[in-house]
Formats: structure tokens, sequence, C-alpha cells
């Protein structure tokens, strides 16, 4: 039988544990996790489950959609990932954020650091840092993201490599904006995609 379902802090997820699953990292396992919103789960699984495919194909599990549950099979650390990146997307939704594949594929690299309330809990240095607009308090999701936020705020000139979707160019225009509104610079000009960027800011 299936455990009786944990909740997880506010996640609005139930999981299920599946008798198979090991804790043996290198083994087979297999974990059903459950979504309370149903209206949220076509924005969840994408169109034609494009989301659950992606989530599959990036982190090598198996991804089955049931209803209002999904069933996850892979090696153990995998799965905890995968787990890891449909809850964070999920509560993503439920704050009303648009998710497209750019933002899955950030969840999944930022899914193999621990993380605290969206802040990392290892290997942050210095007080907490954050940005803010108008519309929204951006605070960084990894320590990478901290130390990038970091540098926007005390160099002129700030080179970013890395992969799609893991912020690099919305902290930078984000910092752009903060630095506008407080009258740290005059004017602000943006070229393509930070024009997308400016306007969610």
């Amino acid at each position: 039988m299936a455990r009786k379902p944990q909740r997880d802090g506010d996640h609005h997820a139930a999981i299920y544990a599946h008798p198979e699953t090991r804790r043996d990292h290198s083994r087979r396992a297999r974990i059903e996790v459950s979504f309370d919103d149903q209206a949220l789960l076509g924005a969840l699984f994408g169109e034609f489950d494009a989301n659950l495919v992606q989530i599959e194909n990036r982190l090598g599990v198996y991804i089955a959609a049931r209803g209002d549950r999904v069933s996850i099979e892979g090696t153990e650390d995998d799965v905890s990932r995968a787990r890891d990146v449909l809850i964070k997307l999920h509560e993503k939704l439920l704050a009303g954020e648009a998710m497209d594949a750019g933002a899955i594929d950030a969840l999944i690299v930022m899914a193999d650091q621990p993380m605290l309330d969206g802040i990392v809990t290892g290997d942050v240095k210095g007080p907490p840092v954050m940005i803010r607009t108008r519309k929204k308090t951006i605070t960084p999701r990894s320590a990478m993201q901290g130390d990038y936020m970091r540098q926007l705020a005390s160099r002129d000139i700030i080179f970013a490599l890395g992969p799609a979707g893991t912020g690099k160019t919305y902290l930078a225009v984000a910092q752009a904006v903060s630095q506008l509104i407080t009258g740290s610079v005059a004017r602000l000009i943006l070229s393509r995609p930070a024009v997308e960027a400016g306007e969610k800011l």
C-alpha cells in the first residue's frame, strides 16, 4: 500500500512513496506526486505533456500522468530531482508566473543545489542580497546567482556565461530597473531580449 500523503511545507502537492522506492541511490525508484489544483495541470504538464517530456529527457526518468497524479521512475537521485522540479514548477504556476522551456531548464539546473525558501543553504557568503523593483523583490535562487547579483550592484561591466534560462538577462535588467528607480542612473537603453525582461519588472 502507498503511504499516507505527506505535506512538504506549504507545497500544494502530496507525495506518495511507492513500495519499490529504495534507499540505494544507484537502484531504481518510483514515487507518485499528487497535485491539488487540477486547474493548473494543463500548464504544469505542458501541451501534449511537453513539460514532462522535457524533464524526462533532461533527467533520464520516466514520467506518467494519470489524472492529478504523476508517477516518476528512475534512479533514486533522478527521481528526487524530477519531483523537486515538478513541485517547484507547480509553486511558480500557483504564483502566476509564466513558465517556458527555458524556465523549466533553469529549475532542472538548480535542482542540484540544496535550497531553503528559494535561497541556497550552503556556500552563500556575505549578507542576504536582493533586488527591488516596483513590481517585485527578487532574491537569488543559488549561490552563483547571489554572487552575480552582488557583482551587478558593484561593477560597471559584467560578463555572464551559463545555460539558457538561469536568470542572467533577467537579473541584469532587474538591477538596472532598481537603479533607475533609486536614481542611481538617469536612463536605460535596452535591446532584445532585455526588453522582454524589462516589461515583466
